[in-house]
């Protein structure tokens, strides 16, 4: 990590101590070093990124552009950071600070009625819908209610679309990541939800065979990022 970037984590780490615990992790640690000064922000921007909203980056795609369109926008900022906190921290904030003070791009939290309930009016809820009607052992709690209620029984509906929707958040990131050459911050990832899965195996409200299967997915996608 260049020496610029470094020191202003320093700094927004000196603000941010608390008695509550914060940690930021990182998964790549560049060997080479450039300066970068915060006070007069690199606004060189990649010469080719590459168009990932819209396209697909596949084996053609690159035999045709030369395999150079996109590792040539990758640098010593090319970083990954996963932020993770204790409940109470306001985590949301921090990610979007740390990544608007190093440029980077941030990755907020998700928002599992936007992305699984609400329609594309954005006018009907059919979660909110669906628990105004049904019985007490069908309710669908969000996440906010399950940290309140952790053992409660609709607990397993929550995790396939909170699952779902942190993969494609990742999987989002890492593509802007890769083809612009600018760096993410991301508000907890499903790696975060492995406690949850446990959590949900003690109480049982799913079996050995369905843990096995979440653990397996999720160390597929792993090695599918390495």
């Amino acid at each position: 990590m260049s020496g610029g970037v470094a020191a202003s984590l320093r700094r927004i780490f000196v603000a941010n101590q608390h008695h509550r615990l914060l940690i930021v992790s990182t998964c790549l640690i560049p060997k080479n070093h450039r300066a970068f000064s915060m006070q007069y922000k690199d606004t060189e921007k990649p010469a080719h990124p590459f168009d990932y909203v819209n396209k697909n980056y596949n084996f053609f795609r690159h035999y045709y552009l030369g395999g150079h369109y996109t590792l040539a926008n990758i640098h010593d900022n090319t970083l990954f950071f996963h932020v993770e906190s204790n409940f109470g921290v306001r985590r949301s904030d921090f990610v979007k600070r740390l990544a608007n003070h190093i440029g980077f791009l941030p990755i907020s939290k998700p928002d599992m009625d936007r992305m699984h309930f609400v329609d594309e009016t954005g006018t009907i809820n059919t979660r909110q819908f669906h628990n105004d009607y049904c019985l007490p052992r069908d309710y669908m709690p969000i996440p906010e209610e399950w940290h309140l209620n952790p053992n409660h029984y609709g607990s397993v509906r929550l995790l396939r679309p909170l699952l779902q929707t942190m993969t494609y958040q990742l999987r989002m990131g890492l593509s802007h990541m890769l083809s612009t050459g600018q760096g993410i911050v991301m508000d907890r990832s499903y790696w975060s939800y492995y406690p949850i899965l446990n959590i949900l195996r003690d109480f049982g409200f799913i079996s050995q065979d369905g843990q096995y299967k979440y653990e397996l997915r999720n160390s597929e996608i792993d090695k599918q990022i390495k």
